[in-house]
Formats: structure tokens, C-alpha cells, sequence
């Protein structure tokens, strides 16, 4: 087995547990029967992106991009199925819906009827892909500041946080290997986001490093 295989595979695994973690959240909902102050958006937002990476990943015959976004885009799927099941904002839920679906599909209808040609049109899908992914690292860091404002990281998951180092990391060194900038950029960005969640832990120590219910994030 070649170096990327072994690279991919880690990659792929990594990021299909991060997205496990969305499961603690759907049995709490469940649980209590009612999402409280459980936000919709995340998984939305991971969802779009996993059906999108996906694209990318058939356009570019690449196997391991393609099975890691199916697998993310049905768990995700199976969340916004078990939040709407539970939610009773139904109609705000129904306009983030659509917002939703005019961001995944405006790529694919470019793909299939703007594109100058088929070359251009992975370049432009690879940039929307990045941006995507991007967000998706940035949005746990907004509690970066409460962390520094309490100087405590009892609100963060530590283990979620060290998955998903790992898995940007093993997407790095994957897309660094294919010599694909758009896996590898997004991934680079989010393991300098888990270089500072990781330091955080170690200014503000933890006394309990359990796996709570943060926000996975979607690697890829």
C-alpha cells in the first residue's frame, strides 16, 4: 500500500468518527423530545458540504473523497431528519431549508449549464468546496472567546478537538500527496484552528476531558 492509500484511509476514518459525534447530540434530542437550543445550521451546513466534496470527488475519480462525503452527507441527513422530526420552529427550519438548497445547488446547476468547460468548472467547484470547508473549521471557534474570557475549556470537548486535528492533518498530508491544493488548503487552515484549541487546553487546563456534545466538524 502506497503512502496516500495509507494517508486516505486515515483521513477517511478520522473524519467519519468526528461525524459520529453528531449522534450524542441527535439521542439527547431524543431524550429530552425537543432540540432546546440545539442549532439546525451545523448540520445543514455539513450536509451541503459533504454533497458537494462529493461532486468534486466523482468529477475527479477520486474513490476515497467520494465514500467519506456519502458516508458524512447520510449521517448528516439522518441528524436534519431526527432535529425536524423533534423541532416545533418547523417553519424556521423550513426557510433554512431552502437557503440550504440554493447554496447546494447553485454550484451543480454552474456545473451542468455555465460552465466554460469541464476543467474551469472543478477549478470554480474546488474554491465554492474550500470556502465551505473553511467555515465549517471556523464556526467552533467562536468559543474561543469565552474560553479566554472564563479561563476555563470546560465547554470544549478535548478528544473532539484532538479528532479532528488528526483528521486535518492525515486530509494535509493526503492532498499534499495527490498535489490537490483544495483538499489539502481547507485542512491546513483547520489544523492551525486545532493548534490553537489544543493550546488553549493546555493554558486552561480541563479537569474533565469528556466527549461532549460540540460540533463535529466536517473534514475533508
Amino acid at each position: 500500500m502506497e503512502l496516500v492509500d495509507i494517508f486516505g484511509a486515515a483521513a477517511s476514518a478520522s473524519s467519519i468518527l468526528c461525524q459520529l459525534v453528531g449522534l450524542q447530540i441527535c439521542v439527547q434530542i431524543v431524550r429530552k423530545g425537543g432540540t432546546d437550543l440545539v442549532s439546525p445550521v451545523p448540520f445543514i451546513a455539513f450536509f451541503i458540504s459533504a454533497c458537494l466534496w462529493m461532486k468534486y470527488g466523482l468529477l475527479q475519480n477520486n474513490s476515497n473523497l467520494v465514500l467519506t462525503n456519502a458516508a458524512g452527507a447520510f449521517l448528516q441527513l439522518l441528524y436534519i431528519f431526527i432535529f425536524y422530526s423533534y423541532t416545533v420552529k418547523k417553519s424556521h427550519f423550513h426557510r433554512i431549508i431552502f437557503f440550504g438548497m440554493v447554496i447546494l445547488f447553485m454550484p451543480l446547476v454552474y456545473l451542468r449549464f455555465a460552465r466554460p468547460d469541464m476543467n474551469v468548472g472543478i477549478f470554480h467547484l474546488g474554491v465554492f468546496c474550500c470556502a465551505m470547508s473553511i467555515c465549517c473549521y471556523i464556526s467552533p471557534m467562536a468559543s474561543v472567546r469565552d474560553i479566554c474570557r472564563t479561563k476555563s475549556t470546560e465547554t470544549m470537548s478535548f478528544w473532539l478537538v484532538l479528532f479532528n486535528f488528526v483528521s486535518a492533518f492525515c486530509w494535509v498530508a493526503y492532498g499534499t500527496l495527490l498535489n490537490d491544493p483544495f483538499v489539502a488548503t481547507p485542512n491546513f487552515v483547520g489544523l492551525l484552528f486545532g493548534i490553537i484549541q489544543i493550546s488553549l487546553f493546555c493554558i486552561y487546563p480541563s479537569s474533565r476531558h469528556k466527549l461532549k456534545t460540540s460540533t463535529p466538524v466536517l473534514n475533508v
